[in-house]
């Protein structure tokens, strides 16, 4: 590294998905898509358990080539029709990486079990200056389409 440059600090995996977990809270707030998303991803869990163990035991090793597809891209057969047809916006997996989206998912889940967290959505922001006001920076235009503004900071805080 160059002496006198200035470098800014890359944030790690751990740091996105803290920083962007609010705003996909907003986008999670009907409490159907919230129990989608909770058994979508257990059931997935669930049958790549089943799926390791009965090609372990019978032999068949080839049904573990399935499980990076199961994995990976099974659960948006659960989450992307309840993003569209029940929350009525747009899956985050479009505009932001698909590990920082699974591991929030993985974090409400823990988070809706242990009660730090309502189903209904109570612990959510009632507009725009308030999810401000508790620094949620990212997604604004796919959590709140119909609000009037450009730029966050064109909003007071």
């Amino acid at each position: 590294m160059k002496k006198g440059l200035i470098t800014k600090h890359k944030k790690n995996f751990f740091e996105e998905v803290q920083d962007y977990f609010p705003t996909y809270l907003l986008a999670h707030q009907h409490p159907l898509n919230k129990l989608v998303h909770v058994w979508g991803n257990l059931f997935i869990v669930c049958l790549s358990i089943s799926i390791t163990i009965e090609a372990l035991t019978s032999g068949r090793t080839y049904g573990l080539l399935l499980l990076p597809f199961i994995l990976i891209c099974g659960i948006y057969v659960f989450v992307w029709p309840a993003h569209i047809f029940i929350e009525k916006n747009k899956p985050a997996t479009f505009t932001v990486s698909r590990w920082i989206t699974k591991a929030c998912d993985w974090v409400m889940i823990w988070k809706l079990l242990t009660r730090q967290i309502k189903l209904d959505g109570r612990h959510l922001p009632k507009d725009i200056e308030e999810a401000i006001r508790l620094g949620i920076r990212d997604g604004f235009n796919d959590v709140f389409p119909n609000a009037n503004y450009k730029n966050k900071d064109e909003i007071k805080k």
